[in-house]
């Protein structure tokens, strides 16, 4: 976790499979940003907490680069995983974003730890050369 990331747009960047560390105190939320490249982006965000032992029921919530919400999710892949899981993300729109990773509900301390597995897939966009002519 880096220090001042306490901020939509002072986090540390992320790049794809990135996995890093954070802890969180009451009323904390920690932030990363990443850069999203022109064409069709898949993003991928996996918090490692609760389901490992950690006391942290965290939520995690992707932002635009309006600072609008692009994403929030509390759960994994059933309501019942308290990790939150975000795998259903395309987007379109290029430019910096952000991560926030908070706590659902009260608490935190530094035995809050959790972990954020980070990944972005992108598909450039076409440029309508179908790569040469006859002629």
């Amino acid at each position: 976790e880096s220090a001042g990331n306490n901020g939509i747009w002072s986090g540390a960047a992320l790049e794809d499979g990135d996995v890093v560390y954070g802890t969180l105190d009451r009323n904390d939320q920690d932030f990363w940003t990443f850069e999203v490249p022109e064409g069709r982006s898949q993003i991928y965000v996996r918090v490692h907490a609760w389901n490992f032992g950690s006391p942290a029921d965290t939520q995690v919530t992707l932002y635009r680069p309006d600072e609008s919400v692009e994403r929030r999710k509390t759960t994994g892949e059933t309501s019942y995983d308290r990790d939150p899981l975000i795998n259903d993300r395309t987007v379109y729109e290029s430019g910096t974003w952000a991560l926030k990773v908070d706590l659902n509900g009260a608490g935190g301390s530094p035995l809050y730890w959790y972990t954020v597995e980070f990944g972005l897939e992108n598909t450039p966009p076409d440029t309508g050369d179908a790569g040469g002519a006859g002629g």
